[in-house]
C-alpha cells in the first residue's frame, strides 16, 4: 500500500498470516473497521452488557465524538471497494489493493491453516507439492481447489470410519491363510 513508509517495511519479513489473515493489513482496518466505528458517537469506557449499552448511570465520556467520522481511521478501502482515505499518493503505484488483489490475500489467509507445512514440511507434502506440480494437478481456480479438497475430505473419512476395520480383516485373513498353509504343509 505504501511502499516506502517505514511502517511497512523491515529488514526481517512479516508472518505469512500478519498480512494475509489480518483486515488491517488489507486495508480494512482494525476487525473490519469497527474498532473505531463508534467515534461518531463518542466512546464510553465502562461497563456495558452484551449489547454494547451502558449498565452505569456515572459513565463519562472518553473520548469526544468527531462529527462524520465514516470510518476507522487505520480504514482505506470498504468490503465493497469504496476507497475512504488516500494512502501514499506521492508514490508512483502505492495505494490500497486492489479488490483482486485483497480476495486473493485473503483465500491464501484460509489457505494457510493448511498450506503452512507445503511444500516444504514433512516428507509427504513434499512428495504430493512435486507430484502434483509435476503432474499438473495443482489447482488453478477455487472450483478446482475445493474439488480436490472434497476428494482429499471423502478419502480421509472413509480411511478413518473404514481403515481399522480392513486392516484388521486383511490381519485376520493373513493369519488364517498363514496357518492353513501350515497344516497343508504338514
Amino acid at each position: 500500500m505504501a511502499p516506502a513508509a517505514p511502517h511497512t517495511t523491515d529488514r526481517a519479513a512479516r508472518s505469512c498470516t500478519s498480512c494475509h489473515a489480518t483486515t488491517k493489513a488489507l486495508g480494512y482496518g482494525t476487525q473490519d473497521g469497527r474498532y473505531l466505528k463508534q467515534y461518531t458517537q463518542g466512546v464510553f469506557v465502562d461497563i456495558m452488557n452484551e449489547k454494547g449499552q451502558l449498565v452505569t448511570k456515572t459513565a463519562k465520556l472518553q473520548i469526544s465524538p468527531i462529527p462524520d467520522l465514516p470510518m476507522d481511521l487505520d480504514q482505506v478501502v470498504t468490503r465493497e471497494g469504496e476507497q475512504v482515505q488516500s494512502v501514499g499518493q506521492h508514490w508512483p503505484l502505492s495505494g490500497p489493493l486492489t479488490k483482486d488483489q485483497r480476495d486473493h490475500m485473503e483465500r491464501i489467509g484460509v489457505c494457510l491453516s493448511c498450506h503452512k507445512d507445503i511444500p516444504t514440511g514433512a516428507f509427504v507434502y513434499r512428495v504430493i507439492s512435486v507430484v502434483g506440480t509435476n503432474l499438473g494437478l495443482i489447482p488453478k481456480t477455487d472450483a478446482e481447489h475445493q474439488k480436490l479438497i472434497a476428494r482429499a475430505m471423502f478419502i480421509a473419512a472413509n480411511l478413518e470410519i473404514f481403515g481399522f476395520p480392513i486392516l484388521a480383516l486383511i490381519v485376520v485373513a493373513g493369519i488364517y491363510l498363514a496357518r492353513r498353509k501350515r497344516q497343508r504343509a504338514q
